[in-house]
């Protein structure tokens, strides 16, 4: 009986060692993490054409900025995606960071997107930031701005 209580007493100490990282993680860390997720299922929407989930987590006012200097509102950006104006078919984000200030977030990243834009298919290396602000409970993103990679 004695080594059964001992070995579920080192599974319980492995348990709580594996899962410090975890349990320590700042509030601001799951913060963090929580909208590098929303940025991600943002590209997933675009791909997989979910607009009414993309348009959840657009803001009312979003400049969405491109590469080649085109703005969109959230209502062009949603209008383009549906006509296929604009047709996002991979994003591959190599690098991303996240900047927390009270309700405001900050993403940088840098991705390869491949695109098709007006029945054109293009292969395009970016750098690009995406302003996220907090209203109501619920992360919105109000920015985005891309430029070229050489």
């Amino acid at each position: 009986m004695l080594p059964t209580i001992t070995m579920k007493k080192n599974l319980l100490v492995l348990f709580l060692l594996l899962s410090f990282p975890f349990f320590s993680q700042t509030k601001k860390d799951k913060i963090a993490d929580h909208i590098i997720a929303l940025h991600q299922k943002k590209f997933d929407f675009m791909i997989s054409k979910q607009f009414d989930s993309l348009s959840l987590i657009l803001g009312a006012d979003l400049k969405y900025i491109h590469s080649n200097g085109w703005v969109e509102s959230k209502e062009d950006l949603l209008a383009n995606l549906k006509s296929d104006k604009l047709v996002y078919e991979k994003v591959t984000v190599s690098e991303t960071k996240v900047n927390l200030t009270n309700h405001v977030a900050i993403v940088s990243g840098k991705g390869l997107f491949s695109v098709i834009l007006e029945n054109q298919k293009i292969e395009i290396p970016l750098m690009y930031s995406e302003i996220y602000v907090k209203k109501r409970g619920k992360w919105l993103l109000l920015h985005r701005h891309a430029n070229k990679l050489s």
